[in-house]
C-alpha cells in the first residue's frame, strides 16, 4: 500500500501525507481522513511603477500567490491601470516568484488568459483577497483492469463541501478497486490538503492519490506515480527479499509484464544508483559451474534483442577478473550499426578471426608470407591488406581491400 501526495503550484505551495501500515491483501474497509488547511494570503499591494504593460504583469517580490486565487476588489491611491476596473472580481495568474497577472475568470486564469493592461496608471494598487474559504472534496476510484490506462470515476455520494479548515472523513466498505484518490476543488481562498487512511478486512487497495481542481477544471493528475515506492535506509538489510529456493523447476523471483507492443519508450526495469556503489549487483551462491543467465524470450517475437548500453563517456563494458584487474570493451560513441555473427567453435591454435565483409566471422589461417608475384597493374587491383609485391622499379603494398600503393626503388652496390 502507498500514499501519494503531489504539490500543485497553481493551488497550494505544499502538501503532506502519511499512510497507516495496512497489508494490501487484507483491506475491505477504508477509513479516510482529508485534512484541509486554510493558507489564504492576506490582502496585498503592488505599485504602478512595477507594472510591465508589454507582459501585463504586476511586480511583488516573493508574492507567494497561487493561480486561481480570487481577488474581490482592486483600488488605487492614484490611478488604476488602464484595462483594470475596481468593481470587478479578478483571479490571479502566478507568472513567477516575483510577478503575477490577473484574469477576469478562474477559467481564464487556469488558461493563462490575462487582462490586457495598456497603461500602468499611478500610485499603489491594493488587492483585496476573498477571505472566505470554499470548495469541495470528492473521492474517485480506478475501475480499469490491471495493466490498462487509469479509468477514474466518482464514488457516488462522496462529494463533501468545506467552508473552513478542518478534517473531512469517509468510511468505504466492500472495497473492490485497486486505486483511490480524492479531488479537491477550490472556489475561494487557498488550501493545502493532506490525507491519511487505514483499512481492514479482505480486498485490495494499492494507492491513494491527490488531485486539485478549480471549479471542476482539473489542473493535473497523478497517473504517472510509481506503483510501489520503497524508501529504505538501514545498512546490510534488503529492502526487498524474495526467496524461491524451495521451488523446483522454472521459478521466477520477479516477473514483470508491461509496455504496449508499439511502445519503444517503455522501460520495465529502471535502476538509478545515486552513489558510487553498484546499481545492480547479482550474487550467485549455487553449485560450481552453474551460470548466472541473462536471456530474452518472447513467443510472439522470433528475434528479440537483449540490449546493453552505457551512457557514460567512452561507454565501456567492463569484465572484471575474479581477484583483480579487468578488461574493457568500448564501442565508438556513434558507430555505424552492424551485427557480428561469431563462429560455431573456438578455432585452432594460430588462427585469426576474419569477416566476410557482411558481419559473418570465421576462423582463418594466415600464411606466413603474403608476398605475391602478381604485380598490380593499377592501384585498384584485387588484394587483401598486408600483401606486397615488387618489380625492378617499384615496391607495392596493399593497405586496404583492393587498394595498392607503391614507392620507387633504385639499384645500389659497393
Amino acid at each position: 500500500m502507498r500514499f501519494v501526495t503531489e504539490t500543485i503550484a497553481a493551488i497550494t505551495a505544499a502538501l503532506s501525507g502519511n499512510s497507516s501500515p495496512v497489508t494490501t491483501s487484507d483491506v475491505d474497509t477504508i477509513d479516510l481522513t482529508v485534512a484541509i488547511a486554510d493558507v489564504t494570503p492576506a490582502d496585498f499591494t503592488a505599485t504602478a511603477a512595477g507594472i510591465d504593460v508589454t507582459e501585463n504583469t504586476f511586480t511583488k517580490t516573493a508574492h507567494g500567490l497561487t493561480t486561481g486565487l480570487k481577488i474581490t476588489a482592486i483600488t488605487s491611491d492614484g490611478a488604476l491601470p488602464t484595462g483594470v476596473s475596481g468593481a470587478t472580481v479578478y483571479y490571479v495568474i502566478s507568472s513567477d516568484a516575483n510577478h503575477f497577472k490577473i484574469a477576469t475568470s478562474q477559467a481564464n486564469a487556469l488558461a493563462g488568459t490575462a487582462v490586457d493592461i495598456t497603461n500602468a496608471g499611478s500610485g499603489t494598487d491594493s488587492f483585496d483577497v476573498a477571505a472566505t474559504l470554499a470548495g469541495s472534496v470528492k473521492l474517485q476510484k480506478n475501475v480499469a483492469a490491471i495493466g490498462s490506462a487509469a479509468d477514474w470515476v466518482d464514488i457516488s455520494g462522496s462529494s463533501t463541501n468545506f467552508s473552513a479548515a478542518g478534517n473531512l472523513n469517509w468510511e468505504l466498505h466492500s472495497v473492490g478497486f485497486g486505486d483511490l484518490r480524492y479531488v479537491v476543488t477550490v472556489t475561494s481562498g487557498a488550501v493545502t490538503a493532506s490525507g491519511s487512511f487505514s483499512g481492514k478486512g479482505d480486498g485490495t487497495i494499492h494507492s491513494l492519490q491527490t488531485i486539485y481542481e478549480h471549479n471542476g477544471a482539473a489542473l493535473t493528475t497523478n497517473d504517472d506515480k510509481d506503483g510501489l515506492d520503497i524508501t529504505h535506509g538501514e545498512a546490510d538489510v534488503n529492502a526487498i527479499s524474495i526467496d524461491v529456493s524451495e521451488v523446483t523447476g522454472v521459478a521466477y523471483g520477479i516477473g514483470i509484464i508491461g509496455g504496449a507492443s508499439n511502445d519503444s519508450q517503455s522501460q520495465l526495469v529502471w535502476i538509478d544508483s545515486v552513489g558510487e556503489g553498484e546499481a545492480l549487483s547479482v550474487a550467485h551462491s549455487g553449485a560450481a559451474g552453474s551460470p548466472v543467465k541473462m536471456f530474452t524470450t518472447n513467443a510472439s517475437n522470433a528475434d528479440p534483442v537483449l540490449k546493453l548500453r552505457n551512457q557514460g563517456t567512452g561507454a565501456p563494458l567492463r569484465l572484471e577478473g575474479k581477484t583483480s584487474g579487468y578488461v574493457e570493451v568500448a564501442p565508438p560513441d556513434a558507430p555505424t550499426s552492424y551485427k557480428l555473427t561469431l563462429p560455431t567453435d573456438d578455432g585452432n591454435s594460430g588462427q585469426s578471426l576474419t569477416t566476410n565483409g557482411s558481419g559473418v566471422t570465421s576462423w582463418s589461417t594466415v600464411s606466413g608470407s603474403q608476398y605475391t608475384a602478381n604485380v598490380p597493374a593499377t592501384d585498384a587491383d584485387s588484394c587483401t591488406p598486408g600483401q606486397y609485391a615488387a618489380d625492378a622499379s617499384y615496391f607495392y603494398i596493399c593497405y586496404a581491400n583492393d587498394g595498392w600503393r607503391r614507392v620507387a626503388t633504385e639499384a645500389f652496390g659497393l
